[in-house]
Order: structure tokens, then sequence, then C-alpha cells
């Protein structure tokens, strides 16, 4: 059955690989972008990700792909211009992403107050629509959780204006859905690498690229080997794109039957210590990285560019996955962490990107 998914933050890293395996399945996709009024971005990124995955594009998917310039801070208001009949499902992936403190007005706002209305224009414009999807993320347990759970949480501690307002988004959409009748599915991705097979990442450089970069950094001043303050038997959960976006597609094609609010980790089901991540990563930059407490200036550099990364490679994160896998059955294929998952995703990383990291960060090293 064809589906017509109204989608947010088609030009980001998730979203456009959502939308380009929405289309590989020949289902309909509204993007809803923001500053794109040709929408060429928002189809550069879909072309990209489409090109960049390991999916076969279905014929004719630019057909099947329209764009909405829309201010997604007052969605109600651009809503109103569009016929929404045809839309069955709806995914908001687009975020502030922002992990700074002086950013929480604005994560609040667009994160929260936005995501509230975006759902209240759904529930009453889209008729046919028949669920609302929320990207999430996983760490919105915060930190003191062992094990956890597929529900909502009811007091963690979080560190960052991103998990706030995640957390805030989630509790504000599962009190709405049960107001409004629209069912809602939090979706909670852990952190999201490349593709699995060819290391595609779009424009990413959050999360597990940041190491990378920092790396590339160190190395750009000379740097053959340096220290990182992390454990290195730690195991991080770390999830490929294709993953994320395989499970997501096969969510919103199942026929079982759903609850009114559902709550699930998109997460790897085996990983690998940082030790051998890191292996992988210095094969990739050529610096060797050791562990324990930082010796030189570039190794406080280097702490320092990825310390806000740092608390979620430093523990063993064990997520529950059951509810996920009793919805979606067969269609549910385990994730593997693997030192060769790692190196292509690295490896892809560093061939392709062109910024003079050197350059970028020439201020915070002159700074030590």
């Amino acid at each position: 059955m064809q589906r017509c998914v109204l989608l947010t933050g088609g030009t980001g890293f998730v979203g456009s690989a959502l939308a380009a395996s929405m289309l590989a399945r020949g289902h309909k996709v509204v993007a809803l972008s923001r500053n794109d009024p040709g929408g060429a971005r928002t189809r550069d990124a879909v072309a990209d990700a489409i090109s960049g995955l390991s999916i076969e594009p279905a014929t004719g998917w630019h057909s099947r792909l329209s764009i909405a310039n829309v201010d997604l801070s007052q969605p109600e208001m651009a809503l109103e211009k569009l016929s929404l009949d045809e839309v069955t499902d709806t995914w908001h992936v687009a975020a502030e992403m922002s992990y700074q403190p002086a950013k929480l007005p604005q994560a609040f706002h667009f994160n929260v107050a936005s995501t509230s209305k975006l759902y209240s224009a759904i529930a009453r414009r889209a008729r046919n629509c028949k669920r609302f999807y929320y990207v999430s993320t996983a760490y919105t347990a915060g930190l003191d959780q062992d094990e956890v759970p597929e529900r909502l949480h009811d007091a963690p501690r979080l560190l960052n204006p991103y998990q706030v307002t995640k957390w805030s988004a989630e509790a504000v959409l599962a009190r709405k859905s049960a107001d409004t009748g629209l069912p809602v599915t939090i979706f909670r991705p852990s952190v999201v690498i490349g593709d699995s097979v060819t290391g595609w990442n779009g424009t990413s450089s959050f999360g597990f690229y940041m190491f990378l970069d920092g790396l590339r950094l160190a190395a750009a001043h000379g740097a053959k080997a340096v220290t990182l303050d992390l454990r290195p038997d730690a195991q991080p959960n770390i999830v490929p794109i294709d993953v994320v976006v395989k499970r997501a597609v096969a969510l919103t094609e199942t026929t079982t039957e759903r609850e009114q609010l559902e709550v699930f980790h998109c997460v790897a089901d085996s990983t690998i210590e940082n030790r051998l991540v890191l292996d992988q990563m210095s094969n990739a930059t050529g610096v060797q990285v050791f562990t324990g407490p930082p010796r030189t200036p570039i190794d406080e550099l280097f702490n320092k560019h990825v310390s806000l990364n740092k608390p979620f490679a430093d523990g063993d994160w064990r997520f529950c996955t059951k509810r996920l896998k009793q919805v979606l059955g067969k269609a549910y294929s385990p994730s593997v962490v693997s030192e060769t998952l790692v190196a292509t995703v690295s490896g892809s990383y560093c061939g392709a990107r062109n910024e003079d990291v050197a350059s970028k960060y020439q201020r915070a090293a002159k700074a030590l």
C-alpha cells in the first residue's frame, strides 16, 4: 500500500535518509522545509541520500517528492495553505540540536513549542493521517539508568538543551495524544552514524564525527598521538543510518495492531569497546589514540573539543528493544557494530571531508 508521508528535516542527515528510503519504497513524501523557497536544497539533500545509501531507488522518485517552504516555528499558519488530505503518516525529524546552554530558549521554542503546534495542526487538518512519529533520542533517559526501558522517563538527569527539550517534547506529545486521539510514536535512535555499506553520512558532524574531527584537528597541528580521557572498555551505542531508516520505514508500513502511545528504541543490538572504535579512528586519521588523563596542550584541545559527547561514549548503555521487536516482527533485523563497520564510516568521513579543520579551530588552539 502506498503511503503519503509528511516529513520535516528533509535537508538533514536522518531526514534526508528517511525521505530517500520512503521514496525508494514507492511512497509519496511531502517535505516541509525551512528557508528553501524553490525546494532545491531539499531535493539535493534527498538525491544525495539516495546515491549515498545502500538502497535501490525506485523509478520516478522525483515525481513523488513534493516540497513546501514552511516556517516550522509557526506551523499552524503555514499548513493552512497546504492540502493534507493525502497524508497518511507524519514523521517529525527536524530539531534544534545545540548542546550549548545559551541556546536553551531557542531549542525549547523549536523542539517543544513548535512540535506541539505541528502536532495540533496535523491532528486538526490531516484527517487521514494515522500516526504522528516523533524522532527523539535514546538519551532522554539521562545518565543514571542501568537499563533503559521503552517508556517515558519521570525525572532523568539531563546534561544539555538537546536532551532537555527532547524529553519535554515527549511529555507534551504524550499528553496531547491522550487529549486529541491522533496516535504518537516516539522513535529514539542512539548515536547515528553513516551507512553500514557505503559509509555515507550526508553532512553530519555531530556525535561520533566530533571525535574524528578532533583527531583531524590534532593531525593538522602535527600531532602523531593524543590521549583521550575515556574508558577504553566502555561500549557506546552507535547505530548505522541504514538501520535507522529501515526500521522507521518498517514501522510506517506495518499492519500490526498499535498502541495509542508507543516508545521505541532504535539502537545497535551488539556493540564494541571504545578501544576498538578508537583504533579504527586512528587508522582513518593517522593519529594514534591512547586513553587516560590529557598530558599535552594538544591533548587538552582534543578533550575539550569532544567534551560534550564524552558522557555518551563513556558509559555502558543498555536500551530495551522488546516492544520494537514485537511490533516489527520479522522486519526487525539486528544491528551489529563491528570494527569493519567503524572503519567504513570513519574512512568515508575522512575521505570526503573537505573542510579545513585546522583553520576552523585555530582560535581554540591559540587559547591553550
